[in-house]
């Protein structure tokens, strides 16, 4: 406008020439994409196709032309333009934009690493590369590399942002969804508020549980698997390395399983119940609320993984071992309600057991070995409930081991209850202001009786059971997992965004619950390559990845649709505005 009111002025220098506007698009290397002339017009309208999460620089040439010979250029302005994938929740999908991410998932599974980087090349990623990763990572024998400490986040983002670029590898146009569990939680309350319907029914009948989308929740056959739709009979991979020998980590039958976790099915399994309970806890807003208002990393970090993403795992999870009765002594003694905790706490509570050695597993059986002749159990129990320290019957060579009371706080049970128990509801931690001593109770249980409830839940754990592959350190072979995590990355990135909040960023070491664990450090080296578009073939460590993950930056290479949480609000849980909330 301003070049069209210089050129008709007769005071002008350009009195009598013609505006003409050139734009450019060039790409991070300075290559041209587009160049287009806007004419004497500056408006204009053009659509471009970016491939990929990369940076772009719009320039705009401003030249005036003489009725004849060569024109000049005036001015000349240039912006940078940032292309990310776009990740929305699952119920924002067509249904063709449905069917185009589950088919490419499903390649995954069918397709070998070997044949897929034939196809595709040599970034194709196989889901058994992903399962085997992770499996490895959460099952190893010394400790948790991605649960139960500060890395879980940093560690689960990676992996998201991972099997996203392996989607990209098959089509280009995919990003990873995310769903928000919340929304079904406050469909179902609202149904049973208004209908009279379970709620626990009402969530296990979200549109997420559809053989379009991710498959039921409660399978009816034997294996506990899906038997219908684009998921039935998901195959668990068997645990070899690509040169044909045994990978670090697997089941006695082999496969990419926990070791405490002697599941023999061959597909993914889940299961609705824990034993004998409907499993019925799943995260709400309120939880939502609860971990957004922590004020400092340590806190946020750690606490995200429990009430506001835990649940789900343990929903769709489950666990079922025939003639269970762990949980009946306890019953008697304390009620449904108590030993029904205890019995959703002794499950979670496998692996610090096998960690510690209380707990033993077969190296080895053979396919055709029946599971009740397969399984885990705790060494040192006797007939007679003695706990012996060399695992043999009470006589003159057993030796009393420590109580239960002192295993369950050596095992490190204790701490991992005690941090996902934030509210103090089950256990009380008490650390000695002395001597620094940390020991815990049980809450409402009487000083008398506490190494009795200590005693009736060390028994069930040591009653190990199969569980549903999302309980386990191979929760990748599950198709949900992947849009389970970016729900609390989406929750993270907000809560960063947030600068109103008061939020002190500091990273201790020693957060997991084993001590010292690599994997949740500041400075540990975390084994993603090419996450970063700028530098593809570096790896970060903790601190870099979570820089990389800054939604105030320009270097995540995706961005969320939006951080809305109407359904949230309706509820009378503001999750935009969480600062207030108490």
């Amino acid at each position: 406008e301003d070049c069209e009111s210089s050129i008709a002025d007769s005071e002008s220098d350009f009195y009598g020439y013609t505006c003409y506007v050139y734009w450019s698009l060039r790409d991070s290397e300075g290559d041209a994409l587009e160049y287009m002339e806007g004419g004497s017009s500056v408006p204009v309208t053009h659509k471009t196709k970016f491939e990929g999460a990369q940076q772009y620089t719009v320039s705009v040439d401003l030249h005036v032309v003489p009725p004849s010979g060569a024109g000049t250029l005036l001015s000349s302005k240039a912006a940078t333009l940032y292309s990310r994938f776009v990740r929305r929740e699952v119920r924002k999908y067509t249904d063709d934009d449905r069917d185009k991410l589950v088919s490419t998932m499903r390649l995954l599974y069918d397709l070998s690493d070997a044949k897929g980087q034939a196809r595709y090349g040599s970034s194709y990623r196989s889901m058994e590369y992903f399962v085997k990763k992770h499996t490895e990572l959460a099952g190893a024998v010394t400790c948790d590399h991605l649960h139960e400490g500060l890395g879980f986040l940093t560690n689960h983002m990676a992996f998201s942002l991972e099997f996203e670029q392996a989607l990209q590898v098959v089509d280009p146009s995919l990003s990873l969804p995310y769903w928000d569990y919340t929304i079904d939680a406050n469909d179902a309350m609202t149904a049973e508020l208004n209908t009279g319907v379970d709620s626990v029914l009402a969530w296990r009948d979200s549109v997420v549980f559809t053989d379009e989308w991710f498959g039921t929740t409660s399978p009816s056959d034997e294996l506990q698997t899906m038997t219908s739709g684009v998921w039935a009979y998901t195959p668990v991979m068997k645990a070899v390395n690509t040169d044909g020998t045994a990978a670090p980590v697997q089941n006695a039958y082999g496969y990419l399983r926990a070791p405490w976790n002697t599941n023999n099915a061959p597909y993914v399994a889940r299961f609705n119940r824990t034993f004998e309970f409907e499993t019925d806890v799943f995260p709400m807003c309120s939880d939502y609320i609860d971990v957004l208002n922590y004020d400092t990393w340590l806190e946020f970090g750690q606490n995200i993984a429990n009430g506001a993403h835990g649940p789900v795992h343990g929903m769709l999870g489950g666990a079922w071992k025939a003639n269970f009765s762990g949980w009946q002594a306890a019953e008697e003694a304390m009620g449904t309600d108590s030993a029904k905790n205890l019995v959703y706490l002794s499950v979670a509570s496998y692996p610090q057991f096998w960690r510690d050695g209380i707990i033993s597993c077969p190296d080895s059986c053979s396919e055709d070995t029946a599971l009740e002749d397969c399984q885990c159990t705790c060494a040192g129990l006797t007939d007679d409930d003695t706990m012996t320290t060399n695992g043999g019957s009470s006589g003159s060579a057993a030796t009393t081991s420590p109580s239960a009371t002192e295993l369950l706080q050596r095992s490190g049970v204790f701490e991992r209850i005690a941090r996902h128990d934030v509210k103090g509801k089950l256990l009380e931690r008490r650390q000695n202001e002395l001597t620094g001593e940390v020991s815990f109770s049980w809450v409402g249980v009487e000083e008398l009786e506490q190494e009795s409830m200590n005693t009736w839940f060390f028994k069930m754990v040591c009653d190990v059971a199969q569980t549903g592959d999302m309980l386990g350190s191979s929760s990748p072979v599950d198709p949900i997992f992947w849009s389970v995590h970016p729900t609390v990355d989406r929750l993270w990135q907000w809560k960063r965004l947030s600068t109103d909040c008061m939020y002190n960023y500091s990273w201790p070491s020693g957060t997991s619950i084993y001590g010292t664990c690599s994997g949740h450090d500041e400075k540990d080296m975390l084994p993603y390559a090419g996450l970063n578009p700028s530098a593809s073939n570096s790896l970060l460590d903790n601190k870099g990845l979570y820089d990389l993950l800054d939604p105030t930056t320009s270097d995540s290479p995706y961005v969320y649709d939006n951080f809305e949480w109407a359904h949230c609000l309706e509820e009378g849980s503001d999750v935009r505005n969480f600062c207030t909330e108490s």
